[in-house]
């Protein structure tokens, strides 16, 4: 059986019309899917967490930066 190494993640506009996708290890798409994702105009990809409406970027949430750790990923992709 082959097994798929991503999957798409699609990116939505306030509308809710499509954007753009994000490419996720399919292992991470269960936990990611179910929250509504958008790419922000600094080119990152996040979502809204509420109460609050704070935003938390896909990467750090991947990498398990909670809200307010200092630290940060690197990555260049």
């Amino acid at each position: 059986m082959h097994h798929q190494e991503y999957s798409e993640i699609p990116l939505r506009r306030r509308d809710g019309s499509l954007r753009a996708v994000a490419l996720v290890d399919t292992d991470d798409l269960r936990w990611l899917s179910p929250r509504r994702w958008h790419l922000a105009s600094n080119g990152y990809v996040s979502h809204s967490v509420h109460p609050g409406g704070r935003r938390i970027q896909m990467a750090r949430l991947i990498l398990g930066l909670e809200y307010g750790d200092p630290r940060q990923g690197d990555h260049i992709n």
